[in-house]
């Protein structure tokens, strides 16, 4: 589906849309309604620049890690449509370990990763950043995590014995 032209002249595509005829680059797509980038950067932000705004939230960050973290773990459950009970139920049900290698350390200290199906956003448990990693590295692929099985079987490294 291409961009078809909608109400004013304004292009739309997948329902969005993209300004149209005469439209100024770095303005406000409604029309008789011109802002450029930096007043919309200005309203968004306020009366301070996003580099100082980022700056007061990382300040704020560190001196409340507390309720960062919370905050961070609501969105997180949030974003996989967990409850606090339901993740905690996984948790246990996997004996607190990754649901992949077993290990009861997350490998980063961000802790510990929600696996999930990224086309369907379905999550399968709860992993360690190593084995995230790898399940990602295969693109969500069981064929590419047994390729990647038997090249790895191919050179199987016997440590010589000491003398």
């Amino acid at each position: 589906m291409g961009s078809v032209p909608g109400p004013g002249g304004r292009f739309i595509k997948g329902g969005k849309s993209y300004g149209g005829p005469g439209r100024i680059p770095g303005t406000c797509m409604i029309k008789d309604h011109p802002l450029t980038a930096a007043e919309r950067q200005k309203r968004h932000y306020g009366k301070i620049g996003s580099a100082a705004a980022y700056a007061a939230k990382r300040k704020w960050e560190k001196a409340n890690p507390e309720k960062h973290r919370a905050s961070k773990r609501r969105q997180m459950l949030k974003k996989y449509g967990l409850t606090p009970e339901s993740y905690e139920a996984m948790w246990i049900s996997q004996d607190k370990k990754c649901a992949i290698c077993r290990s009861d350390n997350s490998g980063s200290p961000k802790g510990w990763q929600v696996d999930h199906c990224h086309a369907t956003n379905l999550v399968r448990g709860i992993v360690c950043t190593h084995c995230n990693r790898m399940i990602a590295g295969a693109l969500d692929n069981p064929k590419n995590l047994i390729e990647g099985i038997k090249y790895l079987q191919k050179f199987i490294c016997i440590p010589a014995k000491a003398a």
